[in-house]
């Protein structure tokens, strides 16, 4: 199976976007959020979600996906950190941080979060100020 991944940077909030025309499964994600050290700045933890309504494109290119271990690789994935209309956005608890913060997940093949054809998943958190989040997706594909 081959695998891709990709992401954004500098996004307030993190909402990053991954749709197929195949079923894919998401074994990994990343996001870390970039603050000023010592001001207080309002953010909230990472989720991900199955959005109701998905988010459509700006009209401009998306977002490039990168082959993980075979870069010619062709993703039949559309991953998107700017949106013409926005996605359903989840519920979540903002709270106050100090200082910058990451957070990874990864799963084993076969245990990742499946992604039918259709639908989509969001990788999503808040930011205020001059926060900015650094997100990543990784998934196989058949």
């Amino acid at each position: 199976m081959p695998r891709f991944k990709g992401g954004a940077s500098g996004l307030s909030p993190l909402t990053i976007q991954l749709t197929s025309t195949v079923a894919v499964e998401v074994v990994g994600w990343y996001a870390a959020v970039d603050t000023e050290p010592g001001i207080a700045t309002v953010v909230s933890r990472p989720v991900i979600s199955r959005p109701s309504l998905l988010g459509t494109s700006p009209g401009t290119q998306p977002t490039p996906i990168i082959g993980v271990g075979n870069p010619s690789a062709v993703s039949s994935s559309v991953l998107l950190p700017a949106f013409g209309t926005p996605p359903s956005l989840p519920s979540v608890s903002p709270y106050t941080t100090l200082e910058p913060f990451a957070v990874q997940w990864g799963a084993a093949p076969g245990s990742g979060l499946l992604v039918p054809i259709g639908a989509g998943l969001l990788l999503y958190a808040l930011a205020s100020g001059a926060a900015a989040w650094n997100g990543q997706l990784e998934w196989d594909e058949p």
